[in-house]
């Protein structure tokens, strides 16, 4: 019995032991992620590349690209950064990790109807419509 109670106790455990264990392979230089589940420099990279070209950037304060992981990450520990603030115009989106164009709806002018035109609404001549359009039958 108290073999099968050591043997749960481990069993139990293991979890959080492997848990742990990605935070503690981080360098001292580094703090781990959990989002994307990897290290990254405290303050960032020296010289962090830009986000491919189109229709992804970063937000401008605390964050950069990471091409390993093709997304923005921040700089220093979420608890420490800044929440993520896109630029004009765009949109954050979490689960990309990526500032987005918002989608753009259609900016199409929308047509008038012509002066001239008959409208299809009833008015207080309603009546005497039906009786003209009875004599040109």
């Amino acid at each position: 019995m108290a073999r099968f109670a050591a043997l749960f106790l481990i069993a139990a455990a293991l979890p959080f032991a492997f848990a742990t264990s990605s935070t503690q392979q981080c360098s001292d230089m580094e703090f781990f992620y959990p989002d994307k589940a990897c290290c990254l420099p405290y303050g960032g990279q020296q010289n962090p590349p830009t986000p491919p070209q189109g229709n992804q950037q970063c937000p401008s304060s605390g964050w950069e690209w990471h091409d390993g992981k093709q997304c923005c990450v921040p700089q220093q520990p979420p608890e420490q950064n800044p929440p993520p603030q896109c630029g004009s115009g765009w949109e954050w989106n979490h689960d990309a990790s990526t500032c987005c164009e918002p989608t753009k709806s259609s900016s199409a002018p929308k047509s008038t109807p012509s002066a001239n035109r008959r409208s299809n609404t009833p008015t207080g001549n309603h009546k005497r419509n039906l009786k003209s359009r009875a004599h040109a039958l």
